[in-house]
């Protein structure tokens, strides 16, 4: 492993930050390769990614298998929350079947 200037420390960090996803694992996954040994440990210290970015990336490189994020999912809570707060009522979906009576 090589000593890396500050200066381009701080446009790996400035590229990794504007990356997201799938982009920013392969990223910090060449950066692991070419600079700290494939080392996802010496990665996280040095450049402060997380290391589970680093070992996901790792492996999608080696497989070629490409891990899918769930983004819509997480924001799609937070929506609901927030209309639940704001209209004053809490959308249930069982509600409805269990008011109406069974059918004789």
């Amino acid at each position: 492993m090589e000593k890396i200037d500050s200066t381009v420390l701080t446009s790996f960090n400035s590229a990794l930050h504007k990356l997201t996803g799938h982009k920013r694992r392969l990223y910090a996954a060449e950066l692991a390769n070419t600079y700290y040994d494939g080392s996802a440990r010496k990665t996280e210290r040095s450049l402060g990614v997380s290391r589970e970015v680093v070992t996901l990336g790792l492996k999608e490189m080696e497989t070629g298998i490409r891990c899918m994020e769930n983004f819509s999912s997480r924001s799609r809570k937070k929506r609901n929350r927030i209309r639940e707060f704001k209209h004053g009522y809490r959308r249930n979906c069982c509600s409805t079947y269990a008011i109406r009576p069974l059918p004789q």
